[in-house]
């Protein structure tokens, strides 16, 4: 069995509402777990990886166990890279949050170039800019700013943004 490097907090709580998320899709009995039945086909082979215990199903810890391996294996680095794709592809902005978010952006953009540039961003989200500066270019876009939210909903709930 390969080694395993702890989860850090940030990364603990990701993945306890990650595996919350999918196992509300896939748990179709309702035991709390995700069972070998439950699973598109196609993650066979990982969901058997994850499964520790050989009882056919997995649980949060298992799901836990898994990711810290891969982390031991991968480094810090990618295990974030990929809880992050896994919480934007699991987190939307409903319209209502677009058009908050447009709205917040174009205040922000004080100089109306439809950039956020990194002396407009407030002084607390400047530590993320780098983040979710997908193009590296040192400006939020309105799409790079609505990563970021999505993030930000996702770690906090729904009504972390709302007006």
């Amino acid at each position: 069995m390969a080694e395993k490097d702890e989860l850090d907090l940030h990364q603990t709580r990701a993945a306890k509402i990650i595996f919350q998320v999918i196992s509300n899709g896939w748990d179709k009995n309702g035991d709390g777990l995700i069972d070998a039945n439950e699973i598109p086909s196609e993650l066979v082979a990982l969901f058997a990886s994850m499964d520790t215990d050989n009882s056919f199903s997995i649980d949060c810890d298992e799901f836990i166990a898994y990711l810290e391996t891969f982390k031991a294996e991968e480094g810090s680095e990618a295990l974030d890279e990929i809880l992050t794709g896994l919480k934007h592809s699991m987190s939307s902005l409903t319209d209502g949050q677009r058009a908050m978010a447009r709205n917040v952006f174009d205040r922000i953009d004080r100089d109306g170039n439809n950039k956020i540039d990194p002396d407009e961003i407030p002084e607390e989200l400047l530590e993320c800019m780098p983040k979710f500066d997908r193009d590296q270019d040192f400006h939020w876009d309105l799409e790079e700013f609505e990563a970021y939210l999505r993030d930000y909903k996702f770690d906090q709930g729904d009504q972390a943004v709302e007006l």
